[in-house]
């Protein structure tokens, strides 16, 4: 673990001086590593490392089944999700079906948010669904068919739209 730390710890600090130079407004300090997590001291240390040198907006991109377990949210200025969320139960779902999937899901996220967290607006760090016709069932699963539908990809990415449009808490 020392030395995944202090490695990462390098690689964090130089992007976050590549992001500074390069004028970026955000940078995520990590992306679904969920077994660094609950290190929270650490990541407090490595947060405040990279605020000193970067000047813009910091979050971390968790991963969508377990966004709501990551100790050090409060030290980032967003909640980052990797939202790859299961909007289908079979491939033939409706749009309708897709759009309520992700209502609940809406709810749920801003629910949460406004418990823990209402300060912090959620960012979408990943969103995607595989152009197979497992895409909106199993989304995280990009071999889950080799059966090409281009069709439940459509709904599921129209689904997020039409749910989450003009939503401030974003």
């Amino acid at each position: 673990p020392e030395r995944w730390w202090a490695s990462y710890r390098a690689v964090i600090l130089r992007y976050a001086s590549v992001a500074e130079e390069s004028g970026a407004w955000v940078l995520s300090v990590g992306s679904e590593l969920s077994a660094q997590e609950s290190e929270e001291g650490r990541w407090r240390s490595l947060i405040a490392e990279v605020r000193a040198r970067f000047q813009g907006e910091l979050t971390y991109s968790a991963n969508w089944d377990h966004f709501d377990q990551v100790p050090f949210w409060s030290a980032l200025d967003m909640i980052g999700v990797s939202a790859y969320y299961e909007v289908a139960s079979r491939p033939e779902s409706s749009l309708e079906e897709m759009k309520a999937r992700w209502s609940q899901v809406r709810w749920s996220l801003l629910d949460w948010r406004a418990r823990a967290h209402p300060t912090r607006p959620l960012l979408f760090t990943e969103l995607g669904y595989p152009s197979h016709v497992e895409g909106a069932v199993r989304p995280w699963h990009y071999s889950a068919s080799r059966e090409v539908n281009m069709e439940v990809q459509r709904r599921a990415f129209q689904a997020f739209r039409e749910v989450w449009r003009g939503d401030e808490a974003l």
